[in-house]
């Protein structure tokens, strides 16, 4: 998700797809604690950035596990070729 600071200038989030489709993107990471992220079947992020209007998230349903943020920043690093 986006920093708080684009959120509230923008009132728009940016947001990657969560799927648990078994087609493979090369971008894709697996959410290796899924429970944790409070999703009831194994998923995936896949780089498919969007922005939504804020006034459109009803609520947060979970967030991934510290053991996931890594992998998950590195995978939209290399989508958005930082470094």
């Amino acid at each position: 998700m986006s920093s708080v600071r684009f959120n509230n200038w923008h009132q728009q989030l940016v947001l990657a797809m969560i799927t648990l489709t078994t087609s493979e993107w090369p971008s894709d990471v697996a959410i290796s604690e899924w429970q944790i992220a409070n999703l009831a079947v194994p998923c995936k992020v896949r780089f498919k950035l969007f922005t939504l209007d804020r006034a459109l998230i009803v609520r947060r349903l979970g967030s991934l596990a510290p053991v996931d943020h890594e992998p998950v920043k590195n995978g939209l690093f290399r989508t958005l070729a930082i470094r």
